[in-house]
């Protein structure tokens, strides 16, 4: 007997089934689910009378031509529109998802704007300092925030960001378990169980497809996210992981539920009227689905914040290319499965496309327009690389081609494309001081970190940042190539504690060229990508008292700060707002070095500027920070003041810092207290 093909077709009011004898039709079954062949290519074989015996519901074998029974049809039908409604519901869903992200991020900052004017009136400021002191300032656990869990497992975030964080991770949990199908009928599935599992590992699908669209948003260093909210990247990164974190907890549900119900044939889930043995699709996206969980799943594990200190060139090396593979498998994980279907799918990869590329082209644009000069020009002076008194710190000073409006709280990565290692790879550096060009540094000057002389006639002050004075071994690079021409150049200077990887081994490479004259005059090409970050926060700009704390290499931020309160004391002219360095610090060099930079604490004391190195004395005491704080706060020269806190300090000193300003927030004195904290978290 001739093969016996059973074709499934919407044929207006009725379903048919025919017997087709000697004839074989090369079709695939309609299933509704937009594979196989249209309709109108199966009407040329059929009958040209309709059929009076009908099929009984549950029949399993065909004898002659017959119709369909009207109740299987309908089922049907309405298993069909239940489909579709179930598809429209997780793109629906998922579009909410990524719509509540970048909604928050567009309403965070009118709600800051708002208040700060809620602060200025006194029935309203009570409520805000309450939600500052217990939710968006303090530490989720005690002062736990910046310093390391035990045992390396991570960092805690702040309140606030715990909150946001469960919030989203409640978003995805009601977008992964409303809106289900009510209808107690379902011929596509051997029950309705399986059904249930297949829209619920769909939905979670789409959910982590969404999920995926969103991660390099809050990865970028062009983000627009970073732009809107002007948060730290340290906050940004912590949504970055855990954005990553939750769509691979998705993947692998959506693996795990499919997996332990059928195959890639549809065994054991589908029925056979479904036709999904025989619709076209590659059944290679099964594979394809488990290597992009399998690349996730990775990631996951090996982003644990052991590894990231531990190896962290490796690890990013790792991550990227990870990355790369589970986008290359889930691009064809829906391809291969939706062969020549549009389901929208791919519109979710799209997003994540389209936010690299939009990345990528900046970044080396950004790059292009910095050291352009440095690659065409021979005349721009190169950068200078050099080892600080005491060869324990380096400091790097680079020449812009083009003139940006540098700030505080502002960072660079560099690359150094001739060391042994990655050239593409960059890390990110805090700039420590800046010319715009207007002052131009002679050889008489001492190498002070301002350059402050009161013009006659109100002229203006020059302040701009001197490189630091060579060490005595010399830099690398010539470091008179700054004072060879005419005029000032603009330029940026960072200073680096060398720790792993690219600054290790730049750190080795200036010793041994130190230790051998004969290569005292080799350079070290280094191109700048920058400047990132918000800028001097309107907090900063807005105090009458400024208190900058830093530990150790953190210094950096508040040279910075203090760089940009001196401009804006000759902006404003008749304004002379305090200013408080509190620096806390155990190298000998290191404080040798800055001290160079900040040049004559009595002319800046003029400027309304003290400073204060804190060292263990002889008897081995320490300053308590917690008292220092409170008690510039609260002190009667800052009564109805505002006072502003910045702080870049290695963890566990920041975390006491925040403490103990959050414990000031709403005390008697100050007019308002904030805390500007720049941190660089792994």
């Amino acid at each position: 007997m001739s093969p016996t093909f059973i074709l499934l077709g919407l044929l207006t009011s009725n379903l048919t089934i025919y017997t087709l004898e000697t004839t074989t039709i090369p079709i695939q079954s309609t299933n509704g689910k937009g594979d196989g062949l249209n309709v109108s290519a199966l009407s040329t074989y059929l009958p040209t009378t309709t059929p009076t015996t009908q099929l009984p519901y549950n029949a399993t074998t065909l004898q002659d031509v017959s119709l369909v029974s009207e109740q299987y049809y309908n089922d049907t039908r309405q298993t069909i529109k239940s489909y579709v409604k179930q598809e429209s519901i997780h793109s629906v869903y998922g579009t909410i998802l990524v719509g509540a992200v970048i909604a928050f991020s567009i309403l965070l900052r009118p709600l800051q704007m708002l208040a700060n004017v809620l602060l200025k009136a006194a029935p309203t400021r009570v409520v805000v300092n309450f939600f500052r002191r217990h939710l968006t300032e303090s530490a989720l656990i005690g002062s736990l925030h910046l310093r390391k869990f035990p045992f390396r497992l991570g960092y805690i975030p702040s309140r606030i960001t715990t909150l946001l964080i469960i919030a989203y991770i409640g978003l995805n949990v009601a977008l992964s378990i409303l809106t289900y199908p009510d209808e107690k009928v379902d011929t596509w599935f051997v029950d309705l169980s399986m059904r249930d599992d297949s829209i619920l590992s769909n939905r979670i699908g789409v959910l982590c497809f969404a999920n995926i669209s969103l991660l390099l948003l809050f990865a970028g260093r062009n983000s627009p996210i970073l732009s809107i909210t002007k948060a730290g990247r340290t906050d940004i990164i912590t949504f970055h992981r855990w954005i990553g974190r939750i769509a691979t907890i998705e993947a692998v549900i959506h693996v795990y539920l499919y997996s332990g119900s059928t195959d890639e044939t549809g065994h054991g889930m589908f029925a056979k009227a479904s036709g999904l043995r025989v619709i076209g699709y590659n059944s290679s996206y099964w594979e394809m689905g488990e290597i992009a969980v399998g690349a996730m799943a990775i990631i996951f594990i090996s982003s644990n914040l052991a590894i990231r200190t531990w190896i962290y060139e490796i690890f990013l090396f790792v991550h990227i290319a990870l990355s790369g593979v589970a986008l290359w498998a889930l691009w064809n994980h829906i391809t291969y499965r939706y062969t020549g279907a549009n389901y929208g799918f791919e519109f979710w990869l799209y997003i994540f496309f389209a936010a690299w590329g939009y990345d990528r082209i900046l970044r080396v644009f950004r790059v292009l327009v910095c050291n352009w000069k440095s690659l065409f020009v021979r005349s721009h002076p190169s950068s200078i690389v050099e080892l600080l008194p005491g060869d324990e710190f380096i400091q790097v000073t680079i020449f812009p081609s083009h003139p940006w409006n540098f700030s505080a709280n502002q960072h660079c990565f560099l690359y150094f494309p001739t060391l042994f290692t990655n050239p593409f790879q960059s890390h990110p550096f805090t700039i420590g001081g800046w010319s715009n060009g207007q002052a131009r540094p002679s050889s008489k000057t001492s190498g002070g970190f301002m350059n402050l002389s009161s013009g006659e006639g109100g002229e203006s002050t020059e302040m701009d940042t001197i490189p630091i004075v060579s060490s005595k071994n010399g830099p690398i690079n010539d470091v008179n190539s700054l004072r060879q021409h005419p005029s000032c150049r603009p330029y940026i200077t960072f200073l680096i504690r060398p720790e792993k990887g690219v600054t290790a081994h730049l750190h080795k490479r200036l010793l041994r060229n130190a230790s051998n004259p004969s290569k005292s005059g080799s350079k070290v090409p280094v191109f700048m990508e920058g400047p990132y970050g918000p800028g001097a926060h309107s907090e900063f700009k807005n105090a009458d008292t400024v208190i900058g704390m830093a530990g150790g290499i953190g210094i950096t931020s508040i040279t910075a700060h203090l760089q940009h309160y001196l401009s804006l004391q000759q902006e404003n002219k008749g304004t002379l707002p305090r200013f408080l360095m509190v620096w806390k610090v155990r190298e000998e060099s290191m404080v040798s070095a800055v001290k160079n930079m900040i040049g004559d604490t009595d002319s800046l004391a003029r400027h309304g500027v003290e400073v204060m190195i804190l060292r263990k004395s002889d008897d081995g005491s320490r300053v308590d920070l917690g008292d220092l704080i409170k008690n510039e706060i609260s002190g009667a020269h800052n009564v109805g003041k505002k006072v502003c806190v910045v702080t870049c300090a290695p963890g566990a000193m920041a975390d006491v810092i925040r403490s103990n300003v959050v414990d000031c927030i709403g005390m008697k004195g100050p007019a308002g207290v904030e805390l500007v904290e720049e941190a660089f978290a792994w």
